[in-house]
């Protein structure tokens, strides 16, 4: 059976699948957003969490939470 085939059956039965791939929905939102509001770092709540810094960021630009890096701006000529 393949990978897809199985997201298919899971999805349709409304079953969980408990692992890495939901373990992001345990963390709490409003926390994150007041934490990253009052200036902590991605690699602080990632410390302080047990969650990769990438996923902290990922999270924050997901949900539109302020204390990001600023972007460059590319300018084209």
């Amino acid at each position: 059976m393949n990978a897809e085939a199985i997201k298919v059956l899971v999805r349709e039965y409304g079953m969980k699948r408990d692992g890495k791939a939901t373990r992001w929905r345990q963390i709490d939102l409003d926390w994150l957003r007041d934490q990253r509001a009052a200036g902590r770092t991605c690699r602080q709540l990632a410390e302080e969490t047990g969650f990769s810094i990438g996923m902290i960021s990922y999270l924050a630009r997901r949900h539109d939470m302020p204390g990001g890096r600023p972007r460059a701006s590319r300018e084209t000529h």
